[in-house]
């Protein structure tokens, strides 16, 4: 587990009346949205406040080793405590200080979850209902990625930017599957381009950070976050993709929106040209 991470677990373990504060305060929709994705209580709640909890400590300046990366910004959630690059924070101070930005961050990120939750609740009705031999191996695609990305496991490991994103990409996986019934070849040649992408971000991603590339493809996302990542204001997530390595993995998802569902429109310009020359930069 990175260092970052290890900080992040304390931040969590010292959350638990933000957690109830999230739980009280959910409307009756939420509550029935996540009572339909959880398989146990409260998981997908706690998923958030992990994501949040990870904005805290990356807004703090801290890097993927534990360490602050360019010294802790004074607009960060760490409340602008001392940190000079490459020194470890006081673990203690960094979790009291954490706790002030928890809960407005679980509120901005809560109706990104409900909004992927419903979307996701779609594309499996639409997949179950997909059963030509055609596109039986385009829909594991779907599945798969449905899979790595959907479940409580995988949004607990996303960075703050990518659960923001996650109802898009989920309602672009259900565009494809619509699309996919009535083209299968157009399908499958958009889908051979995508893993072709993705098979090279793997393999660099393997040679410079071995470490991270044998996490989950969602929990990639939070393991390279940008520390001292711009926010709309402390206490509150950064939405954009950044820049290094999280914003590959996040232009690597807006791939598959890019090429399967255009019309929902990518953030930037994204193509495996562009991602191909930014792998070089890394």
């Amino acid at each position: 587990m990175p260092t970052r991470e290890r900080l992040v677990d304390r931040v969590v373990t010292g959350a638990s009346a933000v957690l109830a504060y999230a739980k009280e305060h959910l409307s009756t929709q939420e509550k029935l949205v996540l009572a339909g994705h959880q398989q146990t209580s409260d998981a997908l709640l706690e998923a958030v406040l992990r994501v949040a909890a990870r904005g805290e400590v990356a807004a703090s300046g801290i890097g993927s080793d534990g360490t602050y990366a360019h010294g802790s910004p004074t607009s960060g959630a760490g409340g602008g405590a001392p940190g000079e690059p490459g020194t470890a924070p006081d673990p203690e101070a960094l979790v009291r200080a954490s706790q002030g930005g928890l809960t407005t961050r679980m509120e901005q990120l809560l109706p990104a979850l409900v909004a992927a939750l419903t979307a996701m609740t779609a594309l499996d009705k639409q997949v179950t209902k997909s059963s030509s031999l055609v596109i039986l191996a385009n829909l594991a695609d779907v599945k798969e990625w449905r899979e790595a990305m959907g479940t409580a496991p995988a949004i607990a490991g996303l960075s703050e930017a990518a659960l923001l994103r996650l109802p898009r990409w989920v309602e672009a996986a259900s565009a494809r599957v619509a699309t996919m019934v009535d083209q299968p070849p157009r399908d499958r040649q958009l889908m051979d381009r995508t893993l072709a992408s993705e098979a090279a971000v793997s393999k660099r991603l393997r040679a410079t950070r071995p470490e991270v590339a044998d996490l989950g493809r969602a929990a990639r996302l939070g393991a390279v976050v940008d520390p001292g990542a711009a926010a709309s204001g402390p206490g509150r997530p950064a939405s954009g993709p950044g820049e290094g390595w999280h914003a590959v993995l996040f232009q690597q998802e807006e791939l598959r929106l890019s090429l399967f569902a255009p019309s929902l429109g990518a953030i930037g310009k994204v193509s495996e040209q562009r991602i191909a020359k930014a792998l070089t930069k890394l």
